[in-house]
Formats: structure tokens, sequence, C-alpha cells
């Protein structure tokens, strides 16, 4: 009477392991499509020279610190592996969990870092002779401002009002060198 359930048994069992590797293959699919993803976006960064220095990542998902993304699609297989390795009931569950948030969060950060950026209309983006002009005619204003400060300085009566206008004097200049330096940095493009 003991075995009369085990044929029963051996087909859930069997039907349990058929799922796994059902699972198991979407995932190589999935960690396979991001690997390429993760390869297209490096070698964009690559091209254009660009190194990330912020964390692209919480910790609690992703160990690894990288500037590119190869890395945490390497994380993520390690993950998968200890995953289909790991007999603890237990441990599996969480790396269950584990492996559900960095397939979600690598799969959301290379959609976002892979899709097309918005290409600023015509009339927003400006040559190098514009921006310089925008950068002389801006320093032209603040040196009037700066003018009639000293004017306002030389004509105030009270102590509250110099101390005033000269803080207001000061910030004026803070800006004229700010400008100076940013068309000194253009000019030198």
């Amino acid at each position: 009477m003991i075995f009369s359930n085990y044929p029963v048994i051996l087909l859930f069992d069997l039907s349990l392991r058929l799922r796994r590797v059902s699972l198991i293959n979407k995932l190589n699919q999935q960690i396979s499509r991001l690997r390429e993803q993760a390869a297209a976006l490096d070698k964009q960064l690559l091209d254009q020279r660009q190194e990330t220095s912020e964390q692209w990542f919480d910790p609690h998902i992703f160990r690894t610190r990288a500037q590119f993304a190869s890395p945490y699609v390497e994380e993520l297989e390690q993950t998968k592996q200890q995953w289909i390795q790991d007999p603890s009931p237990q441990r599996t569950a969480l790396l269950e969990q584990r492996l559900t948030q960095q397939l979600e969060a690598l799969s959301r950060t290379l959609a976002w870092r892979l899709a097309p950026k918005p290409r600023k209309p015509a009339q927003q983006s400006m040559t190098r002779e514009q921006t310089l002009q925008r950068l002389r005619d801006t320093l032209q204003q603040y040196h009037q401002y700066e003018r009639r400060l000293d004017n306002m300085l030389a004509t105030a009566t009270t102590i509250s009002a110099k101390q005033q206008t000269e803080q207001r004097l000061n910030r004026c200049q803070q800006a004229i060198n700010d400008i100076q330096a940013k068309l000194r940095r253009y000019e030198e493009k």
C-alpha cells in the first residue's frame, strides 16, 4: 500500500524537473539577449570614449562595480549557476529572488541606455560661434551691472546699504569671472 502513490509522485517529480529545465532554457535565452545588448552598449561607450563613474545598480542587487555592462551579465550568469546547483530550498528561494531582481534591473538599464536619445530642436543647438557670442553679450551686460553697482556703492549713505551693495558687487564680479573662464575654455577649443 505504501507504493500505491509511487507513480503519481514520479510523474509530479518529472513534471517539476521539466518545468525547471524549461525555465533554465528561458533564462539562458534571456541572458544571451542581455549579453548581446551589453556588448553593444560597451562598444557604444568605448566608441564615445565614455566611462560611467556612477553606480549602475543598488549594492543589494549586484555586487559588481563596473564601468561597462558585460561584468553585470557575468554576475547574473553566476547567480543563475548558483541557483541551478544549490540543493537547499531556502537558499534556492533567495537565489531565485536575486536572479529575478538582477534580470529585471539589467533589462531595464540596458533598454534605457540603448534607447535613442531625443535630439534637441534646431533652435536649441548652438554653434560654437553662437555660444561665444552669447557669452560675450552676457559678459558685457554684467560689466554694465558692475559699473552701476560701483556707482551705487559710491553714493550709498548707510552702512547697511553699503554692505548690501558690496555683497551684490562681489556676486556680480564672481559671475564675471565665471563667464570669463567659460569664454577662455570655449576659445581654446
